[in-house]
């Protein structure tokens, strides 16, 4: 009879263990506040980040030599290039010029303009008319003899002018955008990137230092391209298109 009672007795915590197994616990039971809510069986979706957006450099300079100054287009020498070595020529209907276009040679640190004369010069080593970007053409204000250069009234030109270009069989046509003043170091002007089609250099003449014998600042005019017209007639052309890209 014992036995019968011990083994119904055992038999009785036994499946009130499985029962109290089988019932969840309360959240004021748990000491940390854990509950039975089952995981969630997928993961989150992760949150893309965006890649770090470059940041532009500045314009380069060129050429790459950075030269301290721009040139010095006032008070230049009279002798000038033979006009067979002519690139082409440029014409401002509204000052009257007509000026032939040659092309100012780099010489690693600077630009010889010594030859220029009463020519105008195209910068090597900035890009080509054919380009479309920023095309330095520079003309001295006067002459060491007392004469006017062909840059002398340049100053006298207003926005909207037109500026004629004639290179091979092609007439390149410009307006002008803006007229300033710049420091003769401020080389930004000849930059690859500048906003300017045609730029035109000289001395800006209310600058002269007696001390320095020198110009200290520069008349620079900026451009757009209006338009490209064939012509009947070809100069000699020297691949302007290729000698003016030099890295």
């Amino acid at each position: 009879m014992k036995k019968f009672a011990l083994l119904t007795l055992f038999s009785l915590a036994g499946l009130l263990f499985l029962f109290a197994l089988q019932t969840p616990s309360p959240v004021a039971s748990s000491p940390m506040g854990f509950t039975n809510t089952p995981l969630p069986t997928e993961a989150p979706t992760a949150t893309p980040v965006p890649p770090p957006t470059p940041t532009s450099p500045p314009p380069p300079s060129r050429p790459h030599g950075n030269p301290p100054h721009l040139p010095a287009t006032g008070n230049g020498a009279a002798p000038a290039l033979p006009e067979t070595l002519a690139l082409g020529r440029v014409n401002i209907p509204a000052l009257r010029l007509d000026a032939t276009l040659l092309a100012v040679p780099w010489t690693g640190s600077d630009w010889d303009i010594s030859n220029l004369g009463e020519n105008v010069g195209w910068l090597q080593n900035t890009p080509a008319l054919q380009l479309g970007e920023n095309s330095v053409i520079v003309g001295h204000l006067d002459l060491v003899s007392g004469a006017a250069g062909p840059f002398a009234h340049l100053g006298h030109i207003a926005q909207g002018d037109e500026i004629q270009v004639s290179l091979g069989n092609r007439l390149f046509i410009y307006r002008v955008v803006e007229k300033f003043v710049v420091a003769d170091s401020a080389r930004f002007v000849t930059w690859t990137k500048f906003p300017s089609q045609l730029t035109l250099i000289t001395c800006y003449w209310n600058s002269w230092d007696p001390d320095l014998m020198a110009y200290r600042k520069r008349l620079v005019i900026t451009t757009r391209l209006e338009r490209v017209e064939p012509q009947g007639h070809a100069l000699f052309v020297p691949r302007l298109d290729q000698a003016a890209i030099v890295n």
